[in-house]
This record gives structure tokens, C-alpha cells and sequence, in this order.
């Protein structure tokens, strides 16, 4: 069994200062993490335990970088689904068992992301209209 205090150690070690959250609070929370910064430390925190993280949803645990507009128009998949804290204690027993634990709840979700494509159909509108207007400016 991986001992909570080298999960304590992990996470200070990986932040850079001494403030691993206590017994039953939320890590991501605690540290702030989210989108990004959520992954990269699941990452190392799967190089360093040796933990298989095929079973890990992330949206489950954190939301995305960012915001977008099609996500007001379309729920992204964190906002679809329950939260799920990650704790030392959850990251400790997956340590020990060398994959991710955690059971989650019967859920389906789209299988599309329509807040991003809605984002990225804005985007393109809006380099489309800026296209035009210079074109219409220079013409």
C-alpha cells in the first residue's frame, strides 16, 4: 500500500511549497488546478506511481482551461456529469493498486463536443468577416 505521506510528498514536491490539502479535501481544489494544469499533474502523478490511468475521466474531477462561448449555448462535458473529488486518500489507492480506482456513475455523453464546434464555427466566421471587410476595403 503507497502511504499517504508519499502522496503528501508528491504533491508538494510537484508544486513547489508546502501546501498538500488535508485528509478527505479535494486536491484540485486545494492547489487550484483545473484544465490543463489538471492533466499535466495526473500525468506525472501516473509516471511517478506507476498508475494506469486508461479508467480516468477527467471531467468527472475538473473542468477546462478557459472559457468558450458555445458553452453557454452547450454543456461541455464536466458540466454533464456529478463532481467527483480526487483526495490523497483516492490517489493513494490507485498508487496501490497500479490503476485508477475510482467508480463512476452511469453517464452518456454526446458524441460530439458541440461547445467546441460552435467555437471553432464562430472563429472561422469572424476570420471570414475580417477577411471580407479588408478585402472590401482594398477593392
Amino acid at each position: 500500500m503507497v502511504d499517504t505521506a508519499k502522496i503528501v510528498e508528491f504533491i508538494e514536491d510537484y508544486w513547489g511549497e508546502k501546501t498538500a490539502p488535508a485528509e478527505g479535501e479535494c486536491v484540485f481544489e486545494k492547489l487550484g488546478i483545473d484544465g490543463d494544469d489538471a492533466f499535466e499533474f495526473m500525468e506525472k502523478y501516473s509516471e511517478a506511481f506507476s498508475v494506469n490511468l486508461d479508467d480516468y475521466r477527467w471531467y468527472f474531477h475538473n473542468g477546462e482551461e478557459g472559457w468558450g462561448l458555445g458553452a453557454i449555448l452547450f454543456k461541455p462535458p464536466y458540466r454533464r456529469v456529478c463532481h467527483i473529488p480526487i483526495t490523497i486518500e483516492t490517489l493513494a489507492n490507485s498508487a496501490s493498486l497500479g490503476k485508477w480506482t475510482t467508480n463512476y456513475p452511469e453517464h452518456e455523453l454526446p458524441k460530439h463536443r458541440y461547445d467546441v464546434l460552435f467555437n471553432q464555427l464562430f472563429v472561422l466566421f469572424l476570420l471570414l468577416l475580417v477577411f471580407a471587410l479588408l478585402i472590401m476595403k482594398w477593392f
